[in-house]
């Protein structure tokens, strides 16, 4: 498996989650320029071929680790992705959805500014 668009200083398979046939590979400061961080999707046909279905990322402002951590569900219809920040040590967890071939972000959770390393982890149960 290889991102679409790979860059120097790539992180990309920092996190990694494969649930059947779709697999959610993070790389946080994937696009140093425009982009914190991205999150691909991959998709395996029935030949066992591996080919990317989306790309996800969130808000511009968001954080500077988005996709440090992702997981998909049991049905890989939704996928949770931290984004650690920098500045303040906290974070967001964004919140996918997929609907046919289309992911969208459905929500976001943010953490106390007090608390240190909100979106350090994260994990979804069953769907």
């Amino acid at each position: 498996i290889y991102p679409s668009t790979p860059v120097n200083q790539d992180t990309f398979g920092y996190s990694i989650s494969v649930s059947g046939p779709t697999a959610a590979i993070g790389a946080p400061r994937q696009f140093l320029d425009t982009s914190p961080g991205v999150v691909f999707i991959f998709g395996r046909d029935s030949n066992s071929q591996w080919t990317q279905k989306a790309l996800l990322s969130g808000p511009p402002s968001s954080s500077t680790h988005f996709g440090e951590i992702v997981t998909l569900s049991q049905d890989a219809r939704t996928c949770v992705v931290s984004a650690r920040s920098s500045s303040p040590d906290s974070g967001l967890v964004h919140v996918f959805q997929r609907t046919s071939s289309s992911w969208d972000m459905v929500t976001s959770f943010s953490g106390d500014p007090s608390e240190s390393n909100f979106g350090r982890e994260v994990s979804i149960y069953q769907n």
